[in-house]
């Protein structure tokens, strides 16, 4: 996912998140006013995945 805030912003200077639903791994992608790009990465931790006629909203 990338967020667009302004007529300047770029794909290569966007905020960006990606999220690994299979591995739980993540990275953050985020630029500040000046133009420089902080990342982080991690992992989340693996969760079961949910099939989408099981999937209760309630239940998150």
């Amino acid at each position: 996912m990338g967020t667009y805030f302004t007529g300047t912003t770029t794909r290569e200077n966007a905020d960006e998140d990606d999220y690994n639903l299979l591995t739980g791994e993540y990275m953050t992608r985020r630029t500040d006013e000046q133009g420089n790009i902080k990342i982080t990465k991690g992992n989340r931790g693996r969760k079961e995945l949910v099939r989408l006629k099981n999937f209760n909203i309630n239940d998150m």
